[in-house]
């Protein structure tokens, strides 16, 4: 599934009018949300918002980078498991430090953070904030997540026929 998931975005960026494709297990606003817990020594678990995604899910949906870098393609080949947090997830669980670089107890893994990204309002407008940890999907069974994924794509302005172009690299 993450081969047919990775081989479709990259078919995707190379459509003529695509400024950058990526993919999460989610819908960034609204949707189901799979729940995680961080656990630090001596507190109580800290809950979060697990998703995974793929290299240009950040860009393509607009969510700023505030520390380190987002995930890219030569990641997919790590070896080790990543992470991107949000600026809640940051102030929950570190305070005011800066995590890029640390181990983040959560899952089997402690996957290393490589970045920090802005928070957004998953439910609207009214919603509260809430913490966010994004895996980079590897689509392996220990992976936390779904096997589905929703695919984002950002234009380059308005793109006449970009639709059609989109459809025709989807079903090749």
């Amino acid at each position: 599934a993450a081969q047919s998931h990775r081989a479709l975005v990259d078919a995707l960026r190379q459509v003529r009018g695509v400024e950058v494709a990526g993919a999460g297990d989610q819908l960034p606003i609204g949707g189901s949300r799979r729940a995680g817990f961080v656990r630090l020594p001596g507190q109580p678990p800290i809950r979060i918002d697990v998703r995974q995604v793929l290299p240009g899910f950040f860009e393509a949906i607009g969510l700023p980078l505030k520390q380190g870098r987002f995930f890219a393609d030569a990641d997919r080949a790590a070896g080790r498991p990543l992470v991107v947090i949000n600026e809640l997830a940051v102030q929950r669980i570190f305070g005011v430090a800066s995590p890029v670089g640390r181990l983040l107890p959560v899952e089997e893994d402690q996957p290393e953070i490589i970045g920090v990204v802005g928070d957004f309002l998953q439910d609207g407008a009214r919603s509260p904030v809430r913490a966010n940890v994004y895996f980079l999907y590897s689509g392996a069974e220990s992976s936390p997540g779904r096997r589905s994924m929703v695919v984002f794509v950002r234009p380059r302005g308005v793109v006449p026929g970009l639709p059609a172009r989109l459809r025709e690299a989807a079903a090749e």
